[in-house]
Parts: structure tokens; C-alpha cells; sequence
């Protein structure tokens, strides 16, 4: 009990000597336009320097500087998911999944090493690690073939364009093309309870990692995995409950851990601060949603910004936290009030969002959709497809369809493609074979010569419709090949780091700044 007395006021006395010593603007009141820091209430605006990301990092400045806040709370209260802000101990990443400021953090205190190293060594590890074990699953389902070396050109492509997105966008693709390969390899040739079991836990314990890092980055991968296992007809029904539920708790471990280190993490600060109020411990569904509105330019929601949310917020309740459930539930009540007031607009935008997946499905899927009218896949397949396609689209409709959120949704596309494509030939040859195999078969058992007339005339008139199928098949992965290459050349010729730039970085200039720029102005006026 002493020890723990201890501890607590020699932390007190860093605090407060931090407290000192730290060099802060004063608090002014915020304008329309601001954007108030995680934790902060609406009303008030800390933001008194300009600070953005070191070049090289692909990360929202606004998340890195959240990041330095637990890098700094970690090292003074060797405690996780503790931010320091200006003397002031804080959640870290109020708002946001809690992986991200506790592993880097972790990364950065172990090693020794700085922030912007850490987190681009993770960043690397992470996608060079699910490309490699996507690569050598593909090998293992479609052997030393042609329809293997584009896949792992279609897997490399991927990686990369997970690492140019960065952030926390990169969670999501990198599962789908770890796990799609194996989860159909162990759909085609698996009987044994045991390793579907297995494998069924480490891809679980992997999608909720990604949940960890990212809120439902996983949940696509998920559905995928329980539509296969559940229509896997070559196992019996309790084996495929048990794939189910092996995959459920999986998912589940990261979970439990995160919520653990999280009520840790509000007892310690309770303890502290008697009026900390526990921050919230996801993505606000609610502000997303809100700001989706500005997809489309219009007068109710001006553009697709945090800015906007929180200034709907603060003219109804300026005391509100940002961030905060609160804060959520206000923004809940202006997308019913939009819903109901200007239902035609909230369809122009849904639509045109779904427009907007419609053509990142015909550029990532490309000539696979033409190989899947050719040469249907088995119903679980297309259909485990299809459901996780739909919901990995989600974010890009409850946001907006752009490329980061819609990553996931891409690489599923990407894949479907090249799964298409190997069907297709896999399935040609196969029936080749069994044409040959039948025609040869009835000339050496001496069936007589009509019967060996008849599989002459049936190999002869099906042969040409197969060799015609096998040329499309061989122009198929020629023409995936072609179109890879030209997409990479595009985008590596694009893909030059460049220092980020004025809309990346967040300035906010101090009270007398303002002040005088808005005299300037009204003199200007006069």
C-alpha cells in the first residue's frame, strides 16, 4: 500500500512539473471551421502550432500527433493506451481503435527507436509478411502455373498499394490477401477436422488483430471464412461447427485483450483524475456517416471533413466533448433529421456512391468477370465472394468511395479475378483430359466401331469448342498479365514520396494571428 502511495505522488510531481515547464497557448474560443484536439471540449481550440508528418510516413497528421501523445505518455507512466498532452494525462486515440497506441508505442520503447521508424517497420513487416503467405498459397492451390505467376504479381501489386495507402488503411487489404488463397485451398482438398480447426484459429486470432489495429478491417475475411466452412460439403456437420467456432474464437482473443488493457488503462486514470470521464473505444459510427453526406456537393453537408461534423455539434451543445458518445449521438440525430427532411438527396448520394463501386468492381475485377460467365465456380465460392465484397464495400458507402476505404473491397475484387481465371483454365484442361481420355479408352477396350465412332464424332466436335476455350483461357491470362504490368508501370511511375503538403499538414495560427488577420480583413472591407 505504501509502495503504490509512492508511485502515485512521485507521478503527481511529474505532472505537475510538467505542468510548469510546458509551454502552451491559452485556450481561445473556437470558430466555425475548427477542429478540436481528441479529448477537448468543441467549444475550446488548442491547436496553437502547425505540425504534419515527417516525409516518407504515410500517415494522417492528425493520428501521428495522437501517436507522439502515447509515445510520451507511455515513457512517463510505463503504462499503455496513456497519452501526455501539455501536462495533462489522456486516453490515447480517443476515438480510434486502440492497436495502433499500443503496439507502436511498444515498437518505439523497445527498440529505441523513433516514432516515424517505428511505425513504417511495422508498416513494412505487416504487409510484406501477408503478401508473402498470400504468394505461397496461391502456389499451393494453382501449382507452378502461368494463372500462379499473376497471381503473385496481383498479390505484389496489392501489398504495395496497402503500403502507399498506410495509416490505418492498410489492415484490411492485407488480411484478404493472406488468407483468400489458403481458405480455398483448405475448401478444395481439406478432410480432416484437425487442420480446418487450426487454421480456422490462426486466421480468427489474425482478423481480430486486424479488428485491433482497425475497426471491422477483418469482418469481410470473416464472413468468407464462415461461408466456406459452413458450405464445405466434404466435411461433416461437426466439423464444420467446430471450423466455425474455432474462427470465432480467434476473433475473439484480440478482443478480449484490447478491452482488457482498456478498463486497466480507466482504472489507473480514475484513480488520478476523480472526474475522468472513459473515452470512447471505437470509430464514431455516427460522425462518419454525417460527413459522408459531402460526397456530393450540396448545402446541408459543405464537404467531407471532421470540421463539419464538429461544427453541427457546437450549435446545439458546445460543451460536448469531441469525440465523445455524446458528441455521436447529436450527429445521430441530424443524418434522421436529414433522412427524413431531403430523403431524395440521401438517395442521389447512395446511388452515386454505389456508382462509384460499381467501377472500382470493373477495375479491379476486370477480365476475371469475363472468366467467371465462361467457366462457373462452385456455388460456395462465388457466393463467399459476394457477401464479403458487399460488406467490405460498406465503409465506402457510409464514407465516401474512395480508394483508402475502399481497399478491402478492391483487393477482393483483384482476387476474385485471378481465381476466375485459374478456374477457368484448371477446368478447360481437366475437360480436355477426361475427351481424351474417353476416346482413347473406347478404342482400346474393343467396344466396336460404332462406339468408337461415336467418341471420334463426340471428341472431334467438342474439341473444337474446347481448343477454342483453351486459346481464350491462354488470352485471358495473357491479357491479366498485360493489364498488370501497365498498372504497375503506372503506378511505380507515380509512386515518388513527396513531402506532404499544405492540405496534409494542420495549422492553426495563435488568438493574436487571428485577431489581426481579421482587422486586415475588415479594413480591407472599409
Amino acid at each position: 500500500m505504501t509502495s503504490s502511495r509512492v508511485q502515485h505522488c512521485c507521478l503527481l510531481l511529474i505532472v505537475l512539473g510538467a505542468c510548469a515547464s510546458a509551454q502552451t497557448a491559452p485556450p481561445r474560443p473556437a470558430r466555425p471551421g475548427d477542429k478540436p484536439l481528441p479529448c477537448d471540449p468543441i467549444s475550446v481550440m488548442r491547436r496553437a502550432q502547425e505540425f504534419s508528418t515527417p516525409s516518407g510516413v504515410p500517415i494522417m497528421p492528425d493520428r501521428y500527433y495522437s501517436l507522439e501523445l502515447a509515445v510520451s505518455g507511455e515513457a512517463r507512466t510505463h503504462r499503455p493506451l496513456i497519452a501526455f498532452d501539455q501536462g495533462r494525462l489522456l486516453p490515447a486515440g480517443c476515438g480510434d481503435p486502440p492497436g495502433i497506441f499500443y503496439v507502436i508505442p511498444k515498437l518505439v520503447t523497445v527498440f529505441d527507436v523513433s516514432l516515424s521508424r517505428g511505425f513504417v517497420a511495422f508498416l513494412v513487416l505487416w504487409v510484406s509478411a501477408c503478401g508473402l503467405f498470400g504468394i505461397a498459397g496461391f502456389f499451393t492451390l494453382f501449382g507452378n502455373t502461368t494463372t500462379s505467376y499473376i497471381a503473385a504479381l496481383v498479390e505484389v501489386f496489392l501489398a504495395w498499394r496497402a503500403f502507399r495507402a498506410g495509416d490505418l488503411y492498410f489492415v484490411a487489404p492485407c488480411v484478404v490477401i493472406a488468407l483468400v488463397p489458403w481458405a480455398l485451398l483448405l475448401w478444395e482438398r481439406c478432410t480432416s477436422a484437425r487442420w480446418l480447426s487450426l487454421f480456422a484459429l490462426f486466421a480468427g486470432m489474425l482478423l481480430g488483430f486486424a479488428n485491433f489495429l482497425r475497426d471491422e478491417a477483418g469482418s469481410g475475411m470473416l464472413l468468407f471464412l464462415v461461408v466456406l466452412a459452413g458450405l464445405n460439403r466434404r466435411l461433416q456437420r461437426r466439423a464444420r461447427l467446430l471450423g466455425i467456432a474455432a474462427t470465432l474464437v480467434g476473433v475473439a482473443l484480440p478482443a478480449f485483450f484490447a478491452h482488457h488493457l482498456l478498463d486497466q488503462r480507466d482504472v489507473y486514470l480514475s484513480r488520478l483524475q476523480p472526474d475522468y470521464v472513459p473515452a470512447v473505444r471505437h470509430h464514431l459510427f455516427w460522425h462518419t456517416a454525417y460527413i459522408g453526406f459531402g460526397f456530393l456537393r450540396n448545402d446541408f453537408v459543405p464537404a467531407y471533413k471532421d470540421e463539419v461534423a464538429a461544427d453541427q455539434v457546437r450549435t446545439v451543445d458546445p460543451s460536448v466533448t469531441y469525440l465523445s458518445s455524446k458528441y455521436d449521438s447529436y450527429l445521430r440525430l441530424a443524418v434522421l433529421k436529414l433522412v427524413r427532411r431531403h430523403p431524395s438527396f440521401v438517395m442521389a448520394t447512395v446511388f452515386a456512391k454505389l456508382g462509384m463501386l460499381v467501377l472500382y468492381l470493373l477495375i479491379s475485377a476486370n477480365i476475371g468477370l469475363v472468366a467467371a460467365l465462361l467457366m462457373r465456380k462452385p456455388w460456395p465460392v462465388e457466393l463467399a465472394f459476394c457477401t464479403a465484397m458487399v460488406v467490405s464495400a460498406l465503409p465506402g458507402i457510409i464514407a465516401v468511395p474512395t480508394v483508402p476505404y475502399l481497399l478491402g473491397f478492391c483487393s477482393f475484387g483483384a482476387i476474385f479475378a485471378v481465381v476466375s481465371i485459374g478456374y477457368f483454365v484448371r477446368g478447360t484442361r481437366k475437360e480436355q483430359a477426361a475427351l481424351h481420355h474417353l476416346g482413347a479408352t473406347a478404342e482400346s477396350a474393343g467396344y466396336g466401331d460404332r462406339l468408337s465412332s461415336d467418341a471420334r464424332v463426340l471428341e472431334s466436335s467438342s474439341g473444337r469448342s474446347l481448343n477454342h476455350r483453351i486459346r481464350s483461357a491462354n488470352w485471358l491470362v495473357y491479357a491479366c498479365g498485360v493489364f498488370l504490368v501497365v498498372v504497375l508501370s503506372v503506378g511505380l511511375s507515380h509512386s515518388q514520396v513527396r513531402p506532404p503538403d499544405s492540405s496534409r499538414a494542420i495549422a492553426v495560427a495563435p488568438p493574436s494571428a487571428h485577431a489581426a488577420a481579421e482587422g486586415q480583413q475588415e479594413k480591407r472591407g472599409n
